[in-house]
């Protein structure tokens, strides 16, 4: 056990050139690469990472733009609806002038067709009674009639008269 713990200066020795033998070797050969290598790496990793902080402020911009277009057409689709609602409510209103003016052309027409027809009727009517009135005229010319038969003949007038009213109102 002693020996393990007793320092032998020719192996120190021995055992530090070695170590500075292999660290001079390590360096020449080994370290410059390894260092070389983890610079290249560094580089690639910032270069990743600045790309990806483009990639994530390039999105950004997309992503608002994208908002803003939404944002727009959302605008848009309002503007939309509501122009539409307009026009429809005008054409609304436009259908029923339209229908308002057909009615009172109808109605006018058919108050025209009344007159029209009341003025024939009116005019039958007339012609009725003068013929009536001819009738009766030459009958009172054929004879001579006292108070009792112009009686008479005014009830027969009045009668006819009425029968023929009820026919043409048939």
């Amino acid at each position: 056990m002693e020996n393990l713990l007793s320092i032998s200066p020719g192996l120190a020795i021995w055992t530090i050139v070695s170590f500075l033998l292999f660290l001079l070797i390590l360096r020449r050969f080994a370290w410059k690469p390894i260092l070389r290598a983890l610079e290249r790496r560094e580089v690639r990793i910032q270069d990743a990472i600045e790309t990806a902080e483009r990639s994530r402020g390039e999105s950004e911009k997309i992503l608002a733009e994208q908002k803003e277009v939404l944002k727009g057409a959302r605008e848009q689709a309002r503007t939309t609806v509501a122009d539409a609602s307009a026009e429809a409510e005008k054409q609304g209103e436009e259908i029923v002038q339209r229908a308002r003016k057909e009615a009172e052309a109808l109605l006018e027409r058919a108050r025209s067709e009344i007159r029209q027809e009341e003025a024939q009727a009116i005019g039958n009517v007339r012609r009725e009674a003068v013929e009536i009135a001819l009738q009766a005229a030459a009958r009172l010319l054929r004879r001579k009639m006292d108070d009792a038969d112009h009686r008479r003949l005014v009830e027969e007038f009045i009668a006819e008269s009425a029968k023929g009213g009820e026919r043409e109102s048939r």
